[in-house]
Formats: structure tokens, sequence, C-alpha cells
């Protein structure tokens, strides 16, 4: 497993993610391997090496970084919509960590949007993306906004073929739903703020008989909980039902708010 910089305290991370059977896919290792973690943290947390511990981090205004595990996790289950020439969008974009993977996911050719709340956590994220992956801020493969993902933000975009939300649902988002390109999949955490929320995989389907839910078969749960049953389709307003979505509820994890608890609808980023 190398990447380009590969860092030593990075790679010796990785390499217990990929013994516990979490980081799977030899694209995912060499791409978190190439995107040093210790640049994305406070330097506080770089300079006494806690960036190469599998945990979140603090990275200011009441956000954290997600655990490495929960990084590759997002990853690995994306893996199949991050090609080149994708389109993606990070909701809670936080530190710009796994918005970096993303881009040298899909380039050449591809599109990340990352959209994070804390306007000071997008200009921090813009400068440690424009040291660690220039070429992509670049040329305009990684764009990050700030602002809230659910006002409107996304009335313009195109739908997207891979959506991370690094942050809380309490419901699931039918604006994000909506935002899936067919063959698509999103993965965001369900559930209540400042409690057990559930990983939940999202896949709209391209036709009758898609293959959706696909690629989450074997991950071990990371939350207090185990891994909880696929829910066989999503009962939610709109044009899409059942036929047009499949929802799978894979385990149990915690996440922050994101915006207050009077925005309804969004919780917090771990990312």
């Amino acid at each position: 497993m190398e990447g380009h910089g590969a860092n030593p305290d990075m790679t010796r991370l990785l390499t217990k993610l990929i013994d516990r059977g979490t980081l799977r896919t030899p694209a995912v290792a060499q791409t978190m391997a190439a995107v040093d973690r210790g640049l994305f943290v406070p330097e506080i947390l770089a300079s006494t090496r806690r960036a190469y511990e599998d945990q979140p981090l603090p990275i200011g205004y009441g956000q954290t970084i997600s655990a490495p595990h929960m990084h590759a996790t997002a990853l690995e289950l994306l893996s199949a919509q991050l090609q080149p020439g994708a389109r993606v969008l990070d909701v809670g974009s936080g530190s710009g960590y796994l918005t970096a993977c993303f881009g040298l996911m899909v380039s050449p050719g591809g599109k990340v949007l990352g959209v994070e709340v804390v306007p000071e956590l997008a200009l921090r994220s813009k400068r440690s993306l424009r040291q660690v992956v220039p070429p992509l801020m670049d040329d305009g493969t990684i764009r990050i906004e700030a602002g809230n993902v659910l006002s409107g933000l996304l009335q313009t975009e195109a739908p997207f073929d891979a959506i991370h939300v690094g942050a809380a649902a309490e419901q699931l988002p039918p604006d994000l739903v909506a935002k899936l390109a067919p063959g698509g999949r999103m993965v965001v955490p369900v559930g209540p703020h400042y409690a057990t929320q559930v990983l939940t995989v999202v896949d709209k389907l391209a036709g009758p008989q898609a293959g959706a839910a696909a690629g989450h078969r074997g991950l071990a749960p990371h939350g207090p909980g185990e891994a909880a049953a696929p829910a066989a389709g999503w009962e939610g307003e709109g044009e899409l039902g059942p036929r047009d979505i499949r929802v799978t509820k894979l385990m149990d994890v915690g996440y922050v708010p994101l915006v207050p608890d009077t925005d309804r609808g969004m919780g917090g980023p771990e990312d």
C-alpha cells in the first residue's frame, strides 16, 4: 500500500484498518495513503501524532474529523460510484480530508462539491486542499462552498453519482435523495441528535434489475450496537418510492450536530 507522499504513520494506521477488514479495496487504500490526515487537523494534534490514531478528533467550532475507520467505510461503500468522471457531493465536508479522497478517485474528469455549514472550516479546508491536492483545486475538480445544503444551495446542481453525508439527519432527507443520479448511492447517518444514529445506504435504481445495495456486505459494525437489518424500501414523500430506491441500514454510529436543532433535518459532521 503506497501513495504519493505516503506518510509512514499514515501507512501504519491504514495497515491496521486492512488487518481489521475495514479497508479492503486497493484503490481506496492507495487513495487514503496519498492524503495525509495530519494535514487536515489542528497543528497541535498533528505534532503529537494523534492524527494517526483511529479516533475522531476536534477541528474547532464544535465539529470533528471522523475516525479513519469511518472514512474508510464511506469510501468502500461508495467505491463503485467513485470512478473517473463521476460527480460527488460531500455534505458536511469539514476538514476536507474525505473531499480530497473523493477528488483523487474521480479524476480525471470528475467533480466534487464539498458543502460545509461553518464558513471558517470551509476556508480552512480550502487551504488544506490546496496544500495536499493543488491540481484538483486549480482545475476545478474540487469545489468547497459554505452554507446549508438544504437551503437551496443545490438547486442548480446536476444529480450526483455519489453523496456522502458527514452529518446526522434525523430523517432521510428527500432533497438529497432527489439529487442522486440513477445508479447513484448515498451514505448518510440517520437518527436523533446527540444520540446513536444508523449508518444508512441509499441506492437509486438505474433500472428494474439494478443491483442496489451491493458492496456493503461483510462490513463490521463500529458503533455501540450490532448492524441493523436491511430496510425493504423508503416510504418518503415525492415521486420516489420503494421501486426507485433501496435503503439499507448498516451499523450504529455517532455524529455531532452540524446545524442548530432549529434547522430541522440535518445533524453534525464527523468529517
